[in-house]
């Protein structure tokens, strides 16, 4: 059973998302300087920030899914826990880790080509 190489790199940047964000914003408090303010409206700023996200429409097809699916994801991509860790928290066999990844790339794929024939169709 494949995983679909360009679900793997979305739920990889969803993973980078819900743990670091994605540079697409400002924060609006700086750790390292209490003076610091984001721009004001109308600024053009300075600093670079990364290139524009699909992790939101990620996320919500992922919400989409079961909430045992979702788990899944969850520890195998965010949390990068070994198989037979992933397996114990989850009260399953390791080889049901790769079934449920399996199964999420399909249901995934589906959900989002069906958003994007959706926007298209604006």
């Amino acid at each position: 059973m494949a995983r679909d190489a360009g679900i793997e790199q979305r739920l990889q940047q969803w993973a980078r998302w819900l743990t670091v964000g994605d540079g697409s914003g400002y924060p609006t408090k700086s750790p390292l300087h209490p003076m610091w303010s984001p721009p004001s409206a109308g600024v053009t700023p300075t600093m670079k920030v990364g290139a524009p996200s699909n992790a939101r429409q990620t996320h919500r097809a992922v919400l989409r899914l079961s909430e045992r699916m979702q788990r899944t994801l969850l520890l195998h991509y965010v949390m990068h826990l070994p198989v037979a860790e992933q397996a114990a928290r989850l009260e399953c066999k390791p080889q049901t880790i790769d079934q449920r990844i399996w199964k999420a790339h399909r249901l995934l794929m589906a959900a989002l080509s069906e958003s994007s024939s959706a926007e298209f169709g604006k």
